[in-house]
């Protein structure tokens, strides 16, 4: 249009127009400037925001660097403290082990030892009631070859000359009793009598005597005494005679009661009397009880003796068969 007008020699219209143009070009000129400063300035936000994210990034990567080291330096830890845990525990159970094994081999030297005793406690026990029961037959055959052929002689010696036979009386109940001491001493030989049969005859010979009465209950009345082993039988037969001795002896007693039974493979013996009993414990066994005490543990038995002031006493015995 400008053009047009100045062609025509209109130059009004024309530098209106020119004029216009130029407002025109400047509107468009700001537009596009405006728009490159607002492209510009999204790139440089979306900048700042990349160099955000990158640098946020970075900061999440390091803390997640940190993390993962704290984390590996723990578990490092952990391991370690375990580690020495473990030893420490290993090295006490091995202490305890040893310790242990070390109390193990103590224990069971002292049961060897303590076997050893006891064979060696027995063995002399047996030694000493072997060489008891050897004396007893010594003097039971001195007594009978001896004493007792003497006191015959004596008594036919005294008989030959009337005024001296009540001496003669005397000297043949003395015979009577020498040869009860003779039998007394010898052992019973089981091989020809029971256990069982034995006590009765026994209790018959002190009944004879009637300064005590005796009473034997033996039971069960049908068992096989002959399977009782005749080392045993001795023994079981030496306490009794032992415990009846110290009633006589010592109890003041006017009754004895003798039980022998076997009850599930158990051999019992009780021996009761109704004298002046004693305290148990008070006062030092005597040669009697210490007698018995060790036949008792040579044949592996157990002994209990009761007893109380005026109650009278019991011996109780119990062996395996």
């Amino acid at each position: 249009m400008s053009q047009a007008y100045e062609k025509h020699g209109n130059y009004k219209e024309a530098l209106k127009y020119d004029q216009l143009k130029d407002k025109v070009e400047s509107r468009i000129s700001d537009s596009q400037k405006y728009h490159e400063i607002k492209e510009l300035n999204i790139k440089y936000e979306t900048a700042e925001k990349e160099l955000e994210i990158s640098r946020l990034n970075k900061e999440f990567e390091a803390a997640q660097y940190r993390r993962i080291l704290s984390i590996t330096g723990f578990l490092l830890l952990t391991m370690l403290l375990a580690t020495l845990f473990l030893y420490e525990r290993t090295k006490k159970l091995k202490k305890s082990r040893e310790a242990l094994l070390m109390a193990d081999r103590m224990k069971q030297k002292d049961l060897e030892h303590q076997a050893f005793y006891n064979e060696t406690k027995q063995c002399l026990v047996r030694n000493y009631l072997d060489g008891l029961e050897a004396e007893r037959i010594r003097l039971a055959r001195e007594l009978h070859d001896n004493v007792s052929n003497q006191l015959v002689v004596l008594k036919m010696e005294i008989e030959r000359r009337e005024k001296l036979h009540p001496i003669a009386q005397s000297v043949a109940d003395l015979h009577t009793e020498v040869r009860n001491i003779s039998h007394g001493l010898m052992p019973p030989v089981f091989q020809y009598a029971t256990l069982s049969e034995i006590i009765k005859d026994y209790v018959y010979q002190q009944n004879l005597k009637g300064n005590i009465l005796f009473t034997a209950v033996i039971s069960p009345e049908d068992y096989n005494w002959e399977t009782v082993p005749s080392e045993l039988s001795i023994e079981v037969y030496r306490i009794l005679q032992e415990a009846i001795g110290n009633a006589i002896r010592h109890a003041e007693t006017g009754e004895v009661d003798i039980v022998l039974k076997v009850v599930d493979g158990i051999l019992m013996l009780d021996i009761a009397d109704n004298g002046k009993g004693f305290v148990v414990g008070e006062q030092k066994a005597g040669l009697g009880l210490r007698i018995i005490e060790e036949r008792a543990e040579a044949i592996n038995g157990t002994l209990e003796i009761q007893s109380e002031i005026n109650k009278g006493t019991v011996v109780k015995l119990q062996v395996a068969l």
